[in-house]
């Protein structure tokens, strides 16, 4: 399956910073996170993208940290990967970007549908769930608490859930009278 380019709501990312502040946010808001939807343990997992850096060339490949290609392409924050519920997504549309960036965002999500680098983007992150969720790792002090932010992301959806049907309600009341 191809990978597709979305953003995480703010209400969702601040609703899940009260809960874990390792939850990444948009500090300058000059550019949205843009990440990758995966399926892990039934939830959408986003992973946010980074920009190329000059750094990202001498970094090593981690199980937390993936380059693409060879990071000049920028990297998957694998670390930074939270559970969001579909009323929590909202598709990224590259085409209203400015010319570079959008550029780059073609690139990147052309590099990670290659069929090998989207199998591995895919194995990196399952690898990385695992060993977080089951604490077999030093890891765990650079990831988000994916077990916590599950229960979060249903709380959430549950939220959204409740809140559009007390709206749909109050809607049709308003018809009756």
């Amino acid at each position: 399956m191809n990978f597709h380019l979305f953003r995480a709501s703010n209400d969702y990312i601040e609703f899940l910073r009260m809960y874990d502040n390792k939850v990444l946010f948009n500090k300058d808001e000059r550019r949205p996170y843009v990440g990758i939807v995966l399926q892990i343990n039934n939830f959408n997992y986003f992973a946010p993208l980074t920009s190329p850096k000059p750094k990202h060339r001498s970094m090593s490949n981690q199980i937390d940290f993936f380059k693409l290609d060879h990071g000049r392409l920028g990297a998957i924050n694998f670390n930074n990967m939270i559970p969001v519920p579909d009323c929590g997504l909202i598709h990224f549309e590259i085409s209203l970007e400015e010319e570079n960036y959008k550029n780059l965002l073609y690139d990147q999500l052309n590099w990670m549908n290659n069929g090998e680098n989207n199998d591995i983007i895919k194995r990196k992150a399952y690898k990385l769930y695992d060993k977080v969720v089951n604490r077999h790792s030093f890891i765990n002090a650079r990831c988000c608490e994916f077990k916590l932010l599950e229960e979060k992301c249903i709380e959430f959806s549950n939220m959204n859930a409740s809140f559009v049907e007390a709206a749909i309600t109050t809607e049709d009341d308003e018809i009756e009278l």
